[in-house]
């Protein structure tokens, strides 16, 4: 029975999946930190998040890419833009813990 299961099962690698756990690629998103309305300079290199409430307005300039307009109204916890970068995954995380 044993070895009659272990015939059915799939022992191909994806090699592509683990590349993920090892060196995490994935976009960081920026999220709006209030209600506001979205400020995109001319040259598209700098985003204003302007508060309805008042106070200090969010200067970012750090972005890979830009997820809103300017004029754009938004709201609190929203994907403004995104940062490319590359992170250690958890399998590389756990082997430094480890050692």
């Amino acid at each position: 029975m044993v070895y009659a299961s272990s015939k059915h099962i799939n022992y191909n690698w994806n090699w592509q999946r683990v590349v993920p756990y090892l060196i995490n690629t994935e976009p960081q998103s920026v999220r709006a930190p209030f209600d506001g309305t979205a400020k995109v300079s001319t040259d598209d290199k700098t985003l204003t998040l302007l508060p309805d409430a008042g106070g200090e307005p969010v200067v970012v300039k750090k972005f890979s890419a830009i997820s809103v307009n300017d004029g754009d109204l938004i709201f609190e916890g929203d994907q403004v833009a995104t940062i490319s970068n590359w992170r250690i995954g958890p399998i590389t995380e756990g082997m430094i813990t480890t050692l």
